[in-house]
């Protein structure tokens, strides 16, 4: 597998932004490049730094190359903030644009190791139900 898909959102528990869900819908297309499940990870309510340090060292063991990233909080993000808020947690800018050289994330990344990553930014305050990710 060489690419792969993390949709991070900030809805409360339970629920997903409606542009979150979009993307996903979307990147499922043909059009957005016919993602498959195994492709795609959503985080409807964000997580903390600590934890996306982890998801891209496992990536990064996987051999995934191309990274597409999408962040929706609940407010606007600026050019000169050096921080996102994902459902109460802070991820440092830097940590998403260049994950391997993320000193932030105190793992040792292999050398070989760079991911090409396509980082869009987004916000939505309207929610839907999450139950159809949440299928245990």
């Amino acid at each position: 597998m060489s690419r792969f898909a993390l949709l991070f959102g900030s809805a409360p528990e339970g629920h997903i932004q409606k542009k979150v869900d979009g993307m996903y819908d979307f990147l499922s297309s043909q059009e957005g490049g016919s993602y498959g499940s195994d492709e795609l990870m959503v985080f409807p309510n964000g997580l903390p730094a600590e934890e996306l340090c982890e998801i891209f060292s496992r990536l990064s063991a996987y051999g995934v190359e191309n990274l597409y990233l999408y962040v929706c909080t609940i407010a606007p993000t600026f050019d000169s903030e050096k921080s996102v808020w994902l459902g109460g947690n802070e991820v440092k800018k830097e940590a998403l644009e260049k994950p391997e050289t993320n000193l932030l994330c105190g793992t040792d990344f292999p050398e070989s190791t760079h991911f090409s990553v396509q980082l869009v930014y987004d916000s939505d305050r309207e929610f839907i139900s999450a139950e159809n990710y949440f299928l245990g």
